[in-house]
């Protein structure tokens, strides 16, 4: 495997330390991790498909403006 993927490797080595760290105890189930669970999603927007437009950005950013004590046009 090339080092473009490093992110594969780094989650499986995640995922065994993990699992040894929170060893299950008797009477207690917990989920099961793999993988995947430590390895980053590229190229989606977590939670929405969708492109924030001009607009959208202007407004969140005039709000955050307003919000740490800046002036906003």
């Amino acid at each position: 495997m090339d080092r473009s993927r490093d992110d594969i490797l780094t989650g499986i080595v995640a995922e065994r330390v993990t699992t040894m760290l929170t060893q299950e105890k008797k009477g207690k189930r917990r989920k099961r991790l793999t993988a995947e669970d430590f390895i980053p999603k590229w190229g989606k927007r977590a939670g929405s498909d969708k492109r924030q437009t001009p607009e959208q950005q202007k407004s969140l950013l005039k709000a955050l403006t307003e919000k740490f004590g800046g002036k906003s046009d």
